[in-house]
């Protein structure tokens, strides 16, 4: 195998970003995949709404995306 890493992209139901990032990491310790799978990631977005001319957080969103490489 080569030594160079790739990106992924896998494009998931919305609402359900965390569970199956957990269930991946789950099965890459499970199946030893560590050698081929080393990260993956959520990308995270914060969401602002303006209310009374103030600027207010209302927390972060998931991206319906995992990365992987």
């Amino acid at each position: 195998m080569s030594e160079e890493k790739r990106w992924y992209s896998l494009r998931v139901i919305s609402g359900k970003e965390r569970k199956i990032k957990e269930r991946l990491d789950t099965e890459i310790q499970r199946n030893g995949w560590a050698d081929f799978i080393f990260q993956v990631v959520v990308p995270l977005e914060k969401v602002y709404k303006i209310r009374n001319g103030k600027k207010s957080s209302l927390g972060e969103k998931y991206s319906s995306r995992l990365y992987s490489y």
